[in-house]
């Protein structure tokens, strides 16, 4: 017997152009603060830039293992996206709030294993750490973002909570209160008064030069630790009750390993492309780069868009309301497919401006124009693939886009991509290309699937709970 609570939320308004409207109020702060996480991100690597090549080597490379390591739990922790949305759908409070603290306690095991982990790899002796001032650097900035790991894992489970109650305002404010704090405080950190001067803010005269890369990392680590607190206040005010970290999580495992999994899967073939183009020279490498943050920053919008469509399934499919996770479905790929479109256009008609704000090497501007070109194409793909497969994530069914993932970017995209750029003779256009074909076949796949699975469950509704996550009895 169930014993769901009464939903203290008023019931859904029927209609694809109420639910489109619904989509688009949830994504809109949710696709602002994956571009303040971004900006973070910029505005690091800039403060680097100002104080000197090995800094600014130090804190690419660290940033780039710190991700690379963080990447499996934060997919595991997103697991809480279908628990925590469907539980609401079915006005399982309750439960909603018993997955959040699980999924803390699993948050705080995680930032156990990865933070020695992650100082581990920026160690003198590794390949990517060569001996000299670059290691120095690079060692220092870890020791100052290693303390970020557990906020970082923290906010994902306390964004999937807001988000899963519709309330993603504070998400954005939090993202905005962390840059406003990250700028000045990176800056002062890292380059000291003489930075801030040239900057032209205001100096407070305690630190002349500053602390280099370590000072960076360790504003980052401050801003997320204020971060999460401003959330856990939200989070506290919202529920009357502060969360506590607890063990039971094997309906969590069960649901996000898949999603770490496809999400290892997607970045490990863009690295493999970034490894692949490295045998190219600068200018390749460098117009690869540029193309790949470009085409990074129209994914982040999606990828708003996205956790969005996911909280709006999950709630449907709470209440059984398969139909009605459809249109979820639709809305949001809709407005995602109309930023793409958008994107493209961008890509096609300004490309070489856009790569001109990156780099000022004439040939690289000339190569990344044209790369975008192709970006443009495959702009449709990649924001159908991020939406369907947040769809079935948001409806249970997470092991679904890992074998995508690895179907679609390793047995079709990566070969393909090495075919047409080696035994074809097309270089490097010939890897955009493979790419390309990688993120159509998993659009394809996924779209095929959620069909499929709704499709099943509209036949058997209204006998049986389809989605793998069980009501609470």
């Amino acid at each position: 017997m169930s014993t769901a609570e009464q939903s203290p939320y008023p019931a859904e308004r029927p209609g694809f152009k109420a639910e489109l409207w619904s989509t688009a109020k949830l994504a809109g702060p949710l696709v602002l603060s994956f571009v303040g996480y971004q900006t973070i991100t910029l505005v690091d690597t800039f403060v680097a830039g100002q104080i000197g090549v090995e800094a600014l080597a130090a804190v690419s490379l660290g940033g780039a293992l710190y991700w690379a390591i963080n990447i499996f739990p934060l997919g595991l922790l997103i697991g809480l996206d279908p628990i925590i949305s469907q539980s609401l759908g079915r006005g399982e409070e309750r439960r909603s709030w018993s997955a959040l603290e699980q999924g803390l306690g699993l948050a705080l095991l995680m930032s156990l294993l990865t933070a020695p982990i992650y100082f581990a790899l920026t160690r003198v002796g590794l390949p990517w750490s060569p001996a000299g001032a670059v290691s120095d650097e690079l060692g220092a900035y870890a020791f100052g973002r290693i303390w970020s790991i557990l906020p970082l894992l923290i906010h994902t489970c306390l964004r999937c909570f807001l988000q899963g109650h519709e309330r993603t305002q504070p998400i954005l404010w939090g993202t905005a209160l962390a840059n406003l704090l990250n700028i000045p405080l990176s800056a002062y950190l890292g380059g000291g008064d003489q930075l801030m001067a040239s900057l032209g803010l205001p100096q407070l005269g305690l630190l002349t030069q500053g602390y280099g890369a370590i000072g960076i990392g360790v504003a980052s680590s401050v801003v997320s630790s204020i971060e999460v607190l401003f959330l856990l206040w939200v989070t506290t005010r919202l529920s009357g009750r502060a969360p506590r970290p607890r063990r039971g999580w094997r309906e969590l495992i069960k649901l996000g390993a898949p999603i770490g999994g496809s999400m290892l899967s997607e970045g490990g073939v863009f690295s493999a492309s970034t490894l692949i183009v490295s045998a190219w020279g600068p200018a390749v490498i460098g117009a690869h780069q540029v193309t790949l943050q470009l085409a990074s920053y129209t994914f982040i919008l999606c990828l708003g868009v996205s956790n969005a469509t996911s909280v709006r399934v999950g709630r449907a499919v709470g209440r059984g309301d398969w139909a009605r996770s459809r249109q979820a479905t639709l809305a949001g790929l809709c407005l995602c497919l109309g930023v793409m479109s958008i994107s493209a256009s961008t890509f096609v008609s300004q490309g070489a401006s856009l790569a001109g704000l990156i780099s000022a090497d004439r040939e690289v501007v000339t190569l990344a124009a044209q790369l975008l070109m192709i970006a443009a194409a495959f702009q449709l793909f990649d924001g159908a693939q991020v939406v369907m497969a947040a769809a079935l994530r948001g409806a249970g069914f997470t092991s679904i886009p890992l074998w995508s993932a690895v179907v679609s970017h390793w047995g079709v995209g990566l070969p393909l991509a090495y075919l047409v750029a080696f035994k074809l003779h097309y270089g490097v256009y010939g890897l955009w290309w493979g790419l390309s074909g990688g993120l159509l076949c998993a659009a394809i796949i996924l779209s095929i699937s959620f069909y499929r699975v709704t499709r099943a469950a509209l036949e058997r509704a209204p006998a049986a709970q389809l989605s793998p996550i069980e009501p609470l009895s």
